[in-house]
């Protein structure tokens, strides 16, 4: 998938939810709060609407071995908090009714 629409709408989103920018979201930072973000970004438009590890990849400045292991650690991270279940749940959530409002 390549709706530019869609993934502007999750990373906004998620960066809104964070009280970070877009630009915070792509930098190299490893403060906590941005990379539980970016691993957010990452999980819902790969795992929910089938974004490419490359597309993401430009948008957020990061590699495709970064992608897989941001998932990997971002499954981890939401066994152990489940404040970050619901927060994903959330922005997907935001993420399908913009979906329908586009139909």
């Amino acid at each position: 998938m390549t709706n530019k629409a869609l993934f502007d709408h999750i990373v906004d989103t998620t960066a809104m939810v964070y009280g970070i920018t877009e630009q915070e979201l792509a930098s190299p930072c490893r403060q906590q709060h941005l990379v539980h973000a970016r691993n957010m970004v990452t999980d819902i438009a790969y795992s929910e609407y089938l974004y490419t590890y490359a597309y993401i990849g430009k948008r957020l400045n990061r590699t495709h071995a970064t992608l897989i292991k941001n998932l990997e650690s971002f499954a981890q991270d939401c066994r152990t908090k489940p404040q970050l279940k619901a927060i994903r749940a959330m922005i997907h959530e935001s993420a399908k009714q913009f979906l329908q409002q586009q139909l």
